[in-house]
């Protein structure tokens, strides 16, 4: 019995990883449906692919690729070769951001369409200004991405390769990893607003958006912690995990 309930708590976590880097995959390309600028870590990829026309998803792999090999080159001798399946967890997550990019059918125009009937239905002629319509996708984006980091980092398996850099930049400089994650995240925003100005004479991957996702990514984490986290780790780990993982939530 003890054994099956071991092979449970697999299964569970493995469960809730796949969903968490799914849901992660689907807030990260609403965010590029705000038509504000996008997440700040796939700001570079995206700023490429308006610039050349290519896939802006192939591009955010080749992007994690970079990731990866900068974490093998920081970490030293202390590299881990299990950290090379982030290959391919990075490979399936930018298919199904590739898949919401084409079936994922939300941009300003459809939320004014939808808020100006909700609003119908009260006798009321209310259709948002474009901004507000992005706005609202941007801050749903966020609140989904918190929920997809959540699940997947939460389950401590083969982390994002956004999470794995900015881990082992936080190792080698002591930085702390919250410090660590907004400087990454910033260094991104700045490149491709350096590559929009050069190459394009634009802003492209830089927007309200993007200064969205800096500001309140880190607050969705944590009420995301805060409403179901105990409960999910509850069903993935130990007693003892559960205490050791859930002290800081």
């Amino acid at each position: 019995m003890k054994n099956k309930t071991v092979d449970a708590r697999k299964v569970w976590r493995g469960v809730f990883y796949a969903v968490g880097m799914v849901v992660l995959a689907c807030g990260i390309v609403l965010n590029t449906k705000s038509g504000l600028g996008v997440a700040p870590i796939v700001s570079v990829p995206y700023t490429v692919s308006e610039l050349t026309g290519l896939n802006f998803s192939n591009l955010t792999f080749a992007w994690y690729c970079l990731f990866i090999v900068g974490e093998f080159v920081l970490r030293g001798k202390n590299r881990q070769w299990k950290d090379l399946l982030q290959l391919p967890v990075s490979y399936v997550f930018t298919r199904f951001m590739n898949m919401f990019s084409v079936h994922l059918n939300v941009n300003q125009e459809v939320v004014q369409g939808w808020c100006h009937s909700f609003f119908g239905i009260f006798g009321l002629d209310i259709t948002p200004h474009h901004y507000i319509a992005g706005g609202l996708i941007a801050f749903t984006a966020v609140a989904i991405t918190g929920v997809g980091i959540v699940l997947s980092t939460n389950m401590r398996v083969v982390p994002n390769a956004g999470d794995g850099i900015v881990q082992a930049l936080s190792d080698v400089t002591h930085i702390k990893q919250g410090n660590m994650k907004n400087i990454f995240d910033i260094s991104c925003a700045c490149i491709s607003l350096i590559m929009g100005f050069v190459f394009g004479g634009s802003l492209y991957g830089v927007g309200v958006a993007t200064v969205i996702a800096l500001l309140f990514t880190g607050i969705s984490v944590t009420i995301c912690n805060k409403l179901f986290t105990k409960r999910v780790m509850k069903l993935c780990y130990t007693q003892d995990d559960w205490v050791k993982y859930t002290a800081d939530i």
